[in-house]
């Protein structure tokens, strides 16, 4: 059995997805704690500007779940229900665990292996929409790695 680690999230988006480490975990808005893998959360920890291990005051009980309530809970779930993930969300997730075979030449994802990983059907326009949004936060999590860099110099 793997051992979880809680994982805080300090980022400024009001819900944010895995797609580093490739789990499902959603977190509802800066200060959110969620228990991960410890090799996901190994991943996680590299863009310290997002995520950062929780500490015993951010984190409650053994279930190591945030004190912090969601700021944009889904309207329609009820409490303490976590929402399905979207086609978009899953295609994401599904993209960021892509090893390197499952990308073309020219770096974009193969369709065959994103829907392998998937497990369903996919349009090439909803992976590319996917794809792109992936691309955009991987240069947004870099871009706040160089800075803390560049301010830690």
């Amino acid at each position: 059995m793997q051992e979880h680690i809680a994982v805080r999230y300090i980022g400024l988006k009001p819900r944010k997805l895995d797609t580093v480490a490739g789990t499902t975990t959603v977190w509802h808005g800066r200060g959110d704690v969620q228990l991960v893998e410890r090799a996901a959360a190994q991943r996680l920890f590299e863009y310290r500007q997002v995520w950062v291990p929780a500490t015993a005051e951010h984190a409650q009980g053994d279930a190591g779940l945030s004190e912090v309530q969601p700021q944009e809970p889904a309207a329609d779930a009820p409490p303490g229900e976590q929402q399905p993930l979207s086609l978009h969300e899953r295609l994401k997730i599904a993209i960021a665990g892509l090893g390197s075979d499952g990308f073309t030449d020219n770096g974009r994802p193969r369709k065959s292996a994103v829907v392998d990983a998937l497990g369903e059907d996919a349009s090439v326009a909803d992976i590319a929409a996917a794809w792109n949004e992936v691309q955009a936060e991987r240069a947004e999590q870099a871009a706040a790695e160089q800075a803390a860099v560049e301010g830690a110099a």
